[in-house]
């Protein structure tokens, strides 16, 4: 499996795939027998992800699965036919408290992560619909659901600073630690799951995660709506990855400061649990989807 695994981006979906997998294995088998058929009408299945699973035992093509498709809108990304951009995201605005009146913020774009989910959603249940058109929605679904729980997925900070957006802290630059080179704070948090993208590495996170944070125990669970769980992220980044407007950042590449040890650790816990999130509403997801 290395080869493959090395062609993988963005592992931290695939954790999020394999929360959700778990949480259906041996009590929603048939939500997982019926995803993995649909998947299968996959424009990038034959050749591209049969080749991938063909020597794993039938479980693990399963499994397997389930990360390729999360990951495969992140994969395409240069590839005009199946590229969104503006659906990886939405950016709600956020003006800290304190800033001038002539800071304002502007409206997302109409074309956003929700009106994708939505739009995806109805795809993929439509059986009217060519299977492969409802795959590859299908996919977009799994891929959604984890963006939507990074909350540098959900606003862009307005300030004096920023004063155009910061476009989801793809524009505000730290240093992890000091010694280290500047990165945009959006990066620091889509790395925060997991740094590895070895096959085992991603099963050992997913398993670590859904024992730190069991499903009966995460008071979120009772929020269903897509839109809800943007705006919960929404929340999550003015006060934990914007520290209400405290955090010390760059608009460029000079005079960057580093994170401080006490936020890398709350940070790295919260997009854990995220990832929990993610995992046991995606299972929740498909189970509805073929329900």
């Amino acid at each position: 499996m290395s080869p493959a695994a090395r062609a993988w981006n963005q592992p931290g979906h695939m954790v999020v795939a394999t929360i959700a997998f778990n949480t259906l294995r041996g009590h929603d088998d048939d939500a997982i027998k019926n995803t993995v058929a649909l998947l299968q009408h996959h424009p990038f299945f034959d050749p591209s992800w049969s080749k991938q699973i063909a020597q794993l035992s039938q479980e693990d093509r399963a499994l397997v699965l389930f990360m390729l498709a999360a990951a495969w809108p992140d994969e395409v990304r240069r590839d005009a036919r199946y590229h969104h951009g503006p659906w990886h995201y939405i950016n709600f605005p956020y003006v800290p408290a304190g800033q001038p009146r002539t800071i304002v913020g502007r409206a997302p774009e109409t074309e956003n992560i929700l009106t994708a989910f939505d739009r995806n959603a109805r795809i993929a249940q439509d059986p009217s619909q060519p299977a492969a058109d409802r795959a590859i929605a299908l996919a977009w679904m799994f891929h959604l659901a984890g963006d939507v729980h990074q909350p540098l997925h959900t606003v862009s900070l307005y300030s004096t600073q920023w004063p155009n957006g910061d476009r989801g802290g793809t524009d505000f630059f730290i240093r992890a630690k000091a010694e280290n080179q500047p990165i945009s704070l959006h990066t620091f948090w889509d790395g925060l799951i997991i740094g590895s993208e070895r096959l085992q590495s991603i099963r050992n996170a997913s398993i670590t995660i859904a024992k730190t944070y069991p499903r009966g125990d995460l008071r979120e669970m009772n929020r269903r709506t897509f839109r809800e769980w943007a705006e919960e992220s929404f929340v999550l980044a003015q006060t934990h990855a914007y520290l209400s407007g405290r955090l010390p950042g760059s608009a460029g590449k000079t005079d960057v400061p580093a994170l401080t040890q006490s936020y890398r650790t709350s940070a790295k816990a919260l997009a854990e649990r995220r990832a929990a999130l993610a995992g046991y509403r995606l299972a929740a997801l498909l189970k509805a989807l073929f329900d």
